[in-house]
């Protein structure tokens, strides 16, 4: 549940998905709950937590400051599990690593404008 700090939504494949510090998360709306879906990559390769997020059809655009050096960016897609219902276990999605090109980069926290 989003209850404390402040958290990044978006919505991708008709479900709304937050992050809270690390944690992934996925809205139900047969409860009207916020569920765990995954965590960021650790180490040297993860990020902390998400300076912003986007959507692109079944996946999400992800960046944020590398665990090992907090003057770069990188940047990761996240491939949505398939729909599934929001009860029982849910499927972890698969993250991707980009490439990232510092102007892609601009272009991609200027896209996390909320729609309404």
């Amino acid at each position: 549940m989003i209850d404390s700090s402040p958290a990044v939504i978006v919505g991708a494949s008709g479900c709304l998905y937050a992050f809270q510090e690390r944690r992934l998360l996925v809205h139900c709306p047969k409860s009207n709950e916020w569920q765990f879906l995954d965590k960021l990559p650790k180490g040297d390769e993860g990020i902390s937590p998400p300076l912003c997020i986007t959507s692109n059809g079944s996946r999400l655009v992800v960046t944020g400051t590398c665990n090992a050096d907090e003057d770069s960016h990188r940047m990761y897609w996240y491939h949505l599990p398939a729909a599934e219902s929001c009860e029982g276990p849910r499927r972890r999605g698969i993250w991707e690593a980009l490439p990232v090109d510092i102007q892609f980069l601009g272009l991609t926290h200027a896209s996390c404008i909320v729609e309404v």
